[in-house]
């Protein structure tokens, strides 16, 4: 669309203004001139788009080499020049368009930039690439947008500059690249080129065109143009017979040649007038009149081509699946086929009536075969025969099994021969021998193989030792490896693969053991000076030792030589100690390991590689305790910076370098050290409380550490009783009742407290049941026999030193609802630990929070005696009695 205001004043007359020149090679800016400099985009790689501009030093042409994404849809790249001052606007209303001077290796597009689009959808237009300088007129009202963004009239009042893009979506147009050269010579206003409108050259007029033939019109022979602008032809024939001569394709714009053929029986004569277009919309005409000749044509076969599989038959049996379905006669006489040549790997019943046939592959053929024939008019007289087709028919392979020939199974090993299938002996740790068998013994036979290629040959093994394989001369080669120490039987497989097929043979190989003594590997380690280091038995020297002969085997290590600097306790499971005597950089121990059979290793050696580990200043324990003072039981968790962790110690090397791990032993703390937020947290442990500490180690980037135990009072916290629910229901059953009810059963207390119970005795209790309380224990039995449906409610009291809760009891004479769970009375009442610990048979035992018995008795034993062994043990501690558990302070 074209704005009202832009092309108003050619709307009101005919008349344009006369040419203007905008810029050329030749003479540089003319009379509306580019304001400043030629620009490139983009100045750097976006969206996969570069663009690198130059003045060409020869030609002086302004030259755009572009490269854009195959992909992006948003990759782009050009040049251009404006029109005015800091992106002003000028009209082109007075011109009709534009004549571009330029040669690109691709398509490109010209751009109007105009200040009342702002989503780049300009308006231009599409030109063809050319390897030669050409001049094309571009008239305005051809111009588009490209139509991805917002649609908006093209406004000649609001030119800002003049744009030679390459993008994406043309490098994705058949013949183009990524890659564009945009060169340009010359840019003018005007009506147009005020070139040459193309000429007619050619002068011949008419022609003579005989059944059957083509004729050729070479339009570089018909029409000369002195710009070489010709943009496009068009062909049009009036015949006297419809059909009687026509176009033989419809490609001569891109050839440059009008191909003419004749109808069939053509007559009378045909006028062909053809057009050429130049950029300008300059043109001349051609007009040719073509005589058809009729004459007598012979038919013609077409080529044909057909597909099966190996081994299935090739039915084409009938008229309309045979050879003679494409297969024609110009003057559509009637014509039969004739076989000329038959397959050479099938076999062929081909009908000569109708063109049927009936193709079977020769077994285990694939590839090409083919035949061919020709059409024979049936007419009596004088018959013409046509050219030969050929027919290729495509066998395609189906994967035939693999097979394996055996001759002889006899196989060679060393001097002696063993037949496929038996077993060969060697002795543990045995030199590299080969197993040879001869290739006439054993084939592989593989029917998809042609000439001479074979199915490809390997082998392997079921373990105990390696193989290889090797093809020598006339012979298959079986190489066979030891594994180190490994003994028993393996099967050797040598095996051929097809696909999914394979096919195989095998022998066996049994390796009898050799007695070896175990291995005893150096081992090294790092320890901190001044300390005892303590060196687990998953990391000790037996960590990377083995035995041999029976990798379950336990293994004991035995310290031979101690460290001379130093004193080394070596346990049998490997784990150590070492504390340094004497100042050193490096101590040595050795060892040897023993295995269960009493045998002995070769003598290892551990080099301790001694570093001066971080030092904890003494006098910064105080802030730091203080730092942790006045903690209650489930403490609000505290944090400290590692960064101020770092003041608490110094370091030779590593100062304000030292990284950080805690720990607690008796886990009655939660330390960590957060590396991510770069702070050490302590949290409180549930229910934990009393006198401990936790352990913080720093290291340096030598290995050297040490830990410093912090020592943590927390003040025990009384835990108010939890009730299971504050209303209770029990159904007691109808009728005399008598009964005993652990209190205990509808309460518990986090902190193992005996609980005091106090009943407040109901009207209804007092009436219906006589009661005692021994403890926790509440007794009772019905005064008379209770009517089903009786209800006796009472509340109960549970208090612990402090504090207290209430809950109420419902007894119901009846039976539980069968829907309902049922609290079952008649079952042994639950005990609580003081009752616990007086059964007759069993054990008591007191463990801390980590799982360690701090103390254990045989039972009974008295709440004095558990009372004073907790006493020892600081938070909260487990007390198990046979198979009950309580958390007791």
């Amino acid at each position: 669309m074209i704005s009202w205001m832009g092309v108003m004043g050619a709307l009101v007359s005919s008349a344009y203004a006369a040419s203007a020149t905008v810029w050329s090679a030749e003479d540089g800016n003319g009379t509306v001139p580019p304001v400043g400099a030629w620009y490139k985009y983009p100045t750097k790689t976006t969206n996969g788009a570069t663009a690198t501009f130059v003045t060409d030093s020869i030609h002086g042409y302004k030259t755009l080499k572009a490269s854009v994404s195959a992909t992006n849809e948003s990759s782009a790249a050009g040049m251009g020049f404006a029109w005015a001052k800091n992106e002003g606007e000028i009209s082109l209303a007075a011109y009709k368009g534009v004549c571009l001077t330029y040669s690109a290796t691709s398509q490109f597009r010209l751009e109007f930039k105009q200040s009342t689009i702002s989503d780049y959808d300009y308006y231009g237009v599409v030109l063809n690439k050319s390897t030669a300088q050409k001049s094309v007129f571009i008239d305005f009202a051809d111009l588009t947008q490209e139509g991805w963004g917002d649609a908006a009239d093209f406004d000649l009042t609001a030119q800002q500059a003049l744009q030679f893009a390459y993008k994406q979506s043309l490098a994705a147009e058949t013949g183009n690249s990524t890659t564009n050269t945009i060169a340009i010579s010359a840019v003018s206003l005007g009506n147009s080129c005020g070139g040459h409108a193309p000429e007619l050259i050619a002068t011949e007029t008419e022609k003579d065109l005989n059944e059957g033939d083509t004729l050729k019109l070479d339009l570089s022979k018909v029409f000369a143009d002195e710009d070489e602008d010709i943009v496009s032809y068009s062909v049009s024939i009036v015949s006297e017979k419809a059909g009687a001569v026509k176009l033989a394709d419809s490609l001569y714009a891109k050839t440059g040649s009008v191909k003419l053929v004749t109808g069939a029986n053509p007559s009378g004569s045909a006028t062909v007038t053809v057009i050429a277009v130049d950029a300008t919309k300059k043109s001349a005409g051609y007009v040719l009149t073509v005589t058809p000749v009729d004459r007598e044509n012979a038919p013609v076969a077409v080529n044909d081509s057909y597909t099966t599989k190996e081994e299935t038959k090739l039915v084409k049996s009938t008229l309309s699946l045979g050879v003679m379905l494409n297969d024609y006669d110009p003057d559509d006489d009637d014509f039969v086929p004739q076989l000329v040549s038959t397959t050479e790997h099938g076999e062929l019943d081909f009908n000569e009536k109708t063109g049927g046939f009936t193709y079977t592959p020769a077994k285990d053929f694939f590839g090409a075969d083919s035949f061919t024939y020709q059409l024979v008019e049936s007419k009596a007289d004088d018959p013409l025969t046509s050219n030969v087709a050929v027919v290729k028919i495509e066998v395609t392979n189906v994967n035939d099994p693999l097979t394996i020939a055996i001759v002889d199974s006899t196989i060679s090993f060393g001097e002696a021969e063993y037949k496929l299938g038996d077993t060969l002996v060697v002795q543990e740790d045995f030199e590299p021998t080969t197993v040879i068998i001869p290739v006439a013994n054993v084939a592989f036979v593989d029917p998809d193989f042609v000439g001479e290629a074979e199915a490809k040959v390997n082998v392997k093994s079921s373990g105990v030792i390696k193989v290889q394989y090797n093809k020598m001369g006339s012979n298959h080669l079986i190489d066979l490896l030891p594994i180190d120490n490994a003994d028993g039987v393996s099967k050797v497989t040598m095996f051929a693969v097809d696909g999914k097929d394979t096919a195989s043979v095998s022998f066996f190989v049994m390796v009898t053991p050799v007695a070896d003594p175990p291995v005893a590997l150096d081992d090294a380690y790092s320890v901190s000076a001044g300390t005892v280091a303590k060196i687990a038995a998953a990391e000790g020297v037996l960590k990377n030792d083995k035995n041999p002969d029976n990798a379950k085997s336990k293994l004991t290590a035995v310290l031979k030589d101690n460290a001379a600097a130093g004193k080394v306790t070596l346990a049998a499971d490997g784990s150590f100690t070492y504390e340094s005597t004497e100042a050193a950089e490096q101590d040595v121990f050795t060892y040897v390991v023993v295995n269960e059979e009493g045998d002995s290793s070769e003598l290892a050696a551990v080099v301790l590689t001694i570093v001066q580990p971080p030092v904890f200043i003494e006098d910064s324990l105080p802030s730091i305790t203080k730092r942790f003072a006045n903690l209650k039981e489930e403490f609000s968790t505290k944090q400290i910076r590692i960064l101020d962790l770092q003041d608490w110690f110094t370091d030779e090397k590593d100062k304000g370098k030292l990284t950080f791990t805690a720990r607690s032993e008796d886990s009655l703390l939660n330390p960590v050290v957060n590396t991510t937020t770069k702070y050490f947290v302590l949290a409180s442990v549930k229910n934990a409380c009393g006198e401990t500490n936790f352990i913080l180690t720093a290291k340096n980037s030598r290995g050297g550490s040490v830990d410093v135990a912090i020592p943590v009072s927390i003040e025990c916290v009384n835990d108010k009783p939890v009730l299971e629910k504050l209303l209770d229901t029990l159904y007691i059953g109808a009728g005399v009742w008598k009964d005993t009810i652990d209190l205990n059963d509808f309460v518990t207390d986090p902190d193992g407290d005996t609980l005091v119970f106090t009943i407040t005795e109901s009207k209804a209790l007092a009436e219906k049941l006589s009661w005692e309380q021994e403890g926790n224990l509440f007794i009772a039995e019905s005064k008379d026999s209770l009517a089903k449906g009786t209800v006796i409610k009472f509340d109960v009291k549970a208090a612990d030193a402090s504090t207290y809760v209430k809950y109420t009891l419902v007894l119901i004479a009846d039976e539980a609802p069968k829907a309902s769970i049922k609290l079952t009375i008649a079952a042994a009442p639950k005990m609580n630990w003081q009752s616990a610990i007086l059964a007759n048979r069993g054990a008591v035992a007191l463990f801390d929070m980590q799982g360690r018995v701090m103390w254990k008795a045989k039972l009974p034993v008295s709440e004095a005696d558990v009372r004073n062994a907790a006493a020892q043990v600081q938070g909260r501690k487990i007390l198990q009695v046979n198979k009950q558990s309580w958390t007791i302070k």
